[in-house]
């Protein structure tokens, strides 16, 4: 029966979804960047003789520059996300070795989709529009996976059990 109020859902599914998001968003900015410095190099679309092409090239620029802190803000969120929803989630104990199998599944995953990342971001074409903090942190996308993996399972089984108050 579920109660009013009682959160449920497959807390252990998110260890799992973190590297599918994060090589999606990775690849995104990566692909947004290569396309922003083709058009911009390569095309007649923004000339440099009038202002207002100048002021877009500046903020395309800024724009492309803040991916990198954008990514880094997206895997601090996704953390503190998840050890967040690891407190309030009321669990049982048995789930402690479910949550380390999860785990190591979330890691197995989380190595092709790391060495994927630089293949792609090594290429010829590409690496100058990938930033090295995405680089850094999607290379050490399992141990991310990981940390992420222990921070929710001592969220969750750290808690002093507390009396259940029903109506």
């Amino acid at each position: 029966m579920n109660k009013l109020g009682q959160i449920t859902g497959n807390v252990f599914g998110d260890i799992i979804m973190i590297s599918g998001i994060l090589f999606a968003v990775a690849l995104s900015m990566l692909a947004m960047t290569h396309i922003w410095n083709q058009v911009k190099d390569n095309t007649d679309l923004f000339p440099q003789d009038n202002e207002f092409s100048k002021r877009i090239n500046a903020s395309g620029d800024k724009t492309m520059a803040m991916f990198a802190f954008v990514f880094v803000m997206l895997v601090s969120s996704i953390f503190v996300g998840l050890v967040v929803t690891g407190r309030f989630v009321q669990s049982s104990p048995v789930f402690f070795v479910v949550g380390f199998i999860v785990i190591l599944i979330g890691v197995v995953i989380a190595v092709p989709i790391s060495n994927a990342y630089e293949v792609i971001a090594n290429d010829s074409t590409l690496s100058s529009a990938s930033p090295r903090i995405i680089n850094l942190l999607m290379g050490n996308l399992p141990i991310l996976v990981l940390f992420a993996g222990v921070s929710l399972l001592l969220a969750m089984y750290s808690k002093r059990s507390q009396p259940e108050v029903g109506f």
